[in-house]
């Protein structure tokens, strides 16, 4: 069996989740490929190494090039998905991890006030579907995460969706958990069990880093493939 282990050394993001996958399966070129299976036009994506603080780890940017600002609700992500040539399996899971962010939404503005802001840009569609995209051709069958370090700046979604997970505080002064980011490890990971034992075979690892780079320290997201 596959596994994915997510290791939040300081935090987690849905471009940073991208750019590790990257990292360890190179595979950038069959990404944007697959990615040309959704109708969403008009975006760029780069994949590239950077530095923060002393990793040298992958990026991965999604820029928007229409000309408006660009906001999709849920109802509008789903056609998307479903009509796309995606594999099955792939479009379930992109459309789990929406329906996860919908939830929280809901949760916490309630029934008729969910309006999707950043989780409905283009960047956090793209995020989402790349990061189940490479999932699968990796093929991991199951997908395991560190404890989470709760910063500041943490939106109310966010603190929704990481109930009942193993937390510890942060000292990073920055939004270091955001919504796509712990939807998606929540939605098809776990947080590590102890009952699936500790012997494994590490086949391959991967460093990321996001956009915001801190004063006098990381912003690492750390992944491995075991077997």
């Amino acid at each position: 069996m596959r596994y994915l282990y997510f290791d939040l050394i300081d935090g987690i993001s849905g471009d940073m989740i991208v750019a590790s996958l990257l990292d360890i399966s190179k595979d950038f070129n069959y990404l944007k490929r697959e990615l040309k299976k959704i109708n969403l036009k008009e975006y760029e994506i780069k994949n590239f190494r950077s530095q923060s603080a002393h990793i040298r780890a992958s990026r991965f940017v999604v820029k928007d090039l229409a000309k408006k600002r660009r906001v999709f609700q849920i109802n509008t992500i789903k056609n998307k998905i479903i009509k796309s040539r995606l594999h099955a399996e792939t479009k379930k899971k992109i459309l789990d991890i929406y329906q996860t962010l919908y939830n929280a939404e809901k949760n916490v503005h309630g029934v008729g006030h969910v309006h999707f802001q950043q989780i409905g840009e283009v960047d956090s569609l793209i995020d989402i579907a790349s990061t189940c995209i490479l999932i699968d051709r990796l093929g991991v069958e199951r997908i395991l995460y560190s404890m989470i370090p709760f910063g500041e700046r943490i939106a109310p979604a966010t603190a929704y969706m990481l109930k009942s997970k193993d937390i510890y505080l942060s000292t990073r002064q920055y939004e270091n958990i955001t919504p796509t980011g712990i939807a998606i490890i929540t939605t098809l990971g776990l947080q590590r069990p102890r009952k699936i034992g500790n012997e494994f075979s590490l086949q391959k690892f991967g460093y990321a880093t996001g956009s915001i780079i801190p004063n006098h320290s990381s912003n690492i997201l750390r992944t491995f493939l075991l077997k």
